[in-house]
């Protein structure tokens, strides 16, 4: 998708095929007709975005994350050690403080500011430990990312 237009594919072809069904209707008759094909469009925007999340190219662009807070993802990461894909989840960081006594960029107090992703392990010491998914110079990439799907609802 070119930055020029953020619409989905499956959209874009919804709208065409409404727009086809309905040409000869909108422009052969009254306001009417009109106000259905507007009303059918909305309806399915609404509807794609009750469907599940769909994958997003890193390429096209990385996560909406607010300045120093992260957020939980699905990843697909691309392992140069043998060519293929792994889906998991992952946290992206955007300007997210992390202490590290032993980090070079790490202030005297051991605070790191970070942007990127990272696995969090859980830790019985701490909260979490973060560490980069990616290591430095492996080749490794994350190609795409989505949002994690909601939960199910579960009965109590």
């Amino acid at each position: 998708m070119s930055a020029e237009n953020q619409n989905h594919p499956a959209d874009l072809a919804a709208v065409e095929a409404l727009h086809t069904s309905y040409i000869d209707i909108i422009f052969g008759t009254g306001n009417d007709r009109l106000m259905e094909f507007q009303d059918k469009a909305y309806a399915m925007g609404r509807a794609r975005g009750q469907q599940e999340p769909q994958w997003v190219p890193v390429s096209d662009r990385l996560p909406e994350v607010p300045e120093g807070d992260e957020h939980e993802l699905i990843v697909c990461v691309r392992r140069a050690s043998n060519g293929q894909s792994y889906v998991f989840s992952a946290r992206y960081l955007n300007k997210f403080p992390l202490h590290s006594d032993f980090h070079p960029d790490a202030d005297e107090d051991g605070c790191l500011i970070t942007t990127g992703w990272h696995d969090v392990k859980e830790h019985s010491d701490y909260d979490g430990w973060y560490s980069p998914l990616i290591e430095a110079g492996s080749g490794d990439e994350v190609t795409h990312w989505m949002p994690l799907p909601a939960a199910p609802e579960v009965q109590a």
